[in-house]
């Protein structure tokens, strides 16, 4: 039995084990609702992440209860509950693409009075965490302009070469990206983009280097751009000479 934060009603004490995916397994033991061994592991946005539990004994709790962090443990959100327990039960939880972040995972139990029981770390225990980091996303549907030679090495882009972009709505981002997670709104920023080329010698193929783009949109933090490697030509220009004629006496 517990007494916790001054609350005198006796609480009994469970022990869970806890598996986190296939990323890693931790243990929740008694006489506290904790996790030993704490293991941190890292998924890129778009994937789902699933923590389950087996309750060893069910005998003193009603209900276990999922609650997650993002703040480092100082705040802590309710999550999904799993009812009507039995030992020796595994029960799951999936936090469905979850945004990009650091998550802390613990779990909590009723017990046999239907109260909540607060979470009382022990010595050698800690909450079990995953990383979600950003999806890197891909610049399509643009090409560098060719030009002529002006002894300048810079160069301009065109984003819908192939006028496939304009009218066309799309389902998720923009015609100019690609990767963005279905539902998810981003779009490419391009009005301070920045495009060179190698020199400004005459030349095909010439790599143009660009930077300068970046993303937009209510889901732009989940992921990361991957400014586009592109390649132009830089044509001679043709002189034309025009006499001046002039006539005088032989």
């Amino acid at each position: 039995f517990s007494y916790i934060n001054g609350d005198v009603e006796p609480r009994p004490y469970i022990g869970i084990n806890v598996t986190h995916g296939d990323l890693a397994t931790i243990e929740c033991d008694a006489p506290v609702v904790s996790n030993v061994a704490p293991s941190h592991s890292t998924r890129v946005y778009g994937n789902d992440v699933t923590i389950s539990a087996t309750v060893t004994d069910a005998s003193s709790i009603d209900d276990v209860e999922w609650q997650y962090s993002t703040d480092g443990g100082t705040n802590w959100t309710n999550g999904p509950t799993n009812l009507a327990l039995v030992s020796g039960s595994t029960y799951s939880t999936t936090f469905t693409k979850p945004e990009v972040g650091t998550y802390q995972i613990r779990v909590r139990a009723k017990d046999g009075w239907h109260n909540w029981s607060d979470w009382v770390p022990g010595p050698n225990d800690s909450v079990v965490s995953f990383t979600i980091t950003k999806k890197t996303l891909t610049v399509t549907n643009v090409v560098a302009d060719d030009k002529f030679y002006d002894g300048d090495n810079s160069a301009t882009l065109d984003f819908d070469p192939n006028n496939v972009c304009s009218g066309v709505p799309m389902i998720a981002g923009d015609c100019n990206l690609s990767g963005v997670e279905t539902g998810d709104t981003v779009s490419l920023v391009t009005s301070n983009y920045t495009a060179t080329f190698n020199n400004g010698n005459v030349g095909t193929g010439k790599q143009v280097t660009v930077t300068g783009l970046s993303l937009t949109g209510a889901d732009a933090d989940n992921y990361e751009l991957d400014q586009p490697s592109l390649t132009g030509s830089i044509t001679a220009v043709t002189l034309v000479f025009t006499p001046d004629p002039k006539s005088r006496a032989y």
